[in-house]
């Protein structure tokens, strides 16, 4: 974690309506700049799977800068308890690639990883291309 970092953790509970042959945990991050509307995004995807019965943590991580500056929202929602992250995400959604370095140590992917950026946020970096089976560019 950066130096000046901070980290926050929320963790939501539920009953989850998803059947025992359905998926049981996935792990997404969603990085970006500072004020771009990351950790929002991160609440409100664990609300709603509050709502929809579902559990969930989320890591909330920031850099010193008060704006512009990294930040990013690991999430993990399950059909069971959870309390710690997998160890690689299944899903990164990168708001925009300036800051991604910073999270590159806390942010492994699963192998065949799906990734979701923008269109025009320029080349990714080696280690989300080598791992990434599935880049979507919106």
């Amino acid at each position: 974690m950066p130096c000046g970092s901070m980290r926050t953790h929320n963790l939501i509970s539920g009953s989850s309506p998803m059947s025992q042959t359905s998926l049981k945990s996935v792990s997404f991050a969603i990085s970006g700049s500072g004020g771009a509307g990351v950790m929002t995004a991160g609440e409100i995807l664990l609300m709603a799977a509050a709502k929809a019965g579902y559990y969930g943590l989320q890591t909330r991580s920031v850099g010193p800068q008060i704006r512009g500056g990294e930040a990013a929202s690991l999430m993990r929602l399950a059909t069971f308890p959870v309390h710690v992250h997998a160890d690689a995400f299944h899903i990164l959604l990168a708001v925009d690639w300036l800051n991604f370095d910073r999270f590159s140590g806390e942010i492994d992917l699963a192998q065949g990883a799906t990734v979701i950026t923008g269109e025009d946020s320029g080349e990714l970096p080696e280690k989300v291309s080598r791992t990434a089976s599935n880049v979507i560019r919106l």
